[in-house]
C-alpha cells in the first residue's frame, strides 16, 4: 500500500493502488454482498449496504487499516485481539483492524460479512413515518 504524503501541501495519494492485495480483496468480498456499493468519501473507498457504510479502507496514525461496524459484544471481543483497536471517529460502534499486518482472511470476511448484515438490517427494521402514522391511524 502507498503511504500517505509527509508533505502536508502535496496532493494526498489514494488509499491504495488499483492492485493493491487488500483492497481488491475487501471490496470483493463486500460487493458480493447485497445492496452493496462503494464510495470515496473523506479520501477513502468506503461499502455501503442500503446507504449506510458498513466498511472502510483508511489511514490511522500513518498505518491503513480496515474499519467495520459490529455490535457492542463484537466489539468489546475483538478490542482485546492484537491488530485490532477501537475506531476513534466510531463512538463504540466501530473497530479497526491494522491492514499492514498478516491477517487471518477468514475471520475478516466473517466480520464484513456481520458489518453488512447489522447495517441492513437497522435500515430495513426502522420503521418510517408514513407506516408508524398509518399503525396509530387505526
Amino acid at each position: 500500500m502507498p503511504k500517505p504524503s509527509r508533505n502536508p501541501s502535496a496532493k494526498p495519494l489514494p488509499f491504495v493502488e488499483p492492485d493493491d492485495a487488500i483492497a481488491r480483496r475487501v471490496r470483493q468480498t463486500c460487493m458480493a454482498l447485497p445492496g452493496t456499493t462503494e464510495t470515496n468519501s473523506w479520501g477513502h473507498p468506503n461499502f455501503k449496504a442500503n446507504g449506510r457504510i458498513f466498511v472502510t479502507l483508511e489511514w490511522m496514525q500513518r498505518r491503513p487499516s480496515i474499519a467495520l461496524r459490529l455490535t457492542s459484544t463484537d466489539i468489546t471481543s475483538l478490542s482485546r485481539k492484537p491488530g485490532y483497536f477501537l475506531t476513534p471517529y466510531g463512538r463504540g460502534q466501530w473497530i479497526s483492524v491494522w491492514a499492514d499486518r498478516r491477517l487471518d482472511w477468514r475471520t475478516v470476511s466473517g466480520l464484513i460479512r456481520k458489518s453488512h448484515d447489522l447495517t441492513s438490517q437497522k435500515r430495513l427494521a426502522a420503521p418510517t413515518k408514513v407506516a408508524t402514522k398509518r399503525r396509530k391511524a387505526k
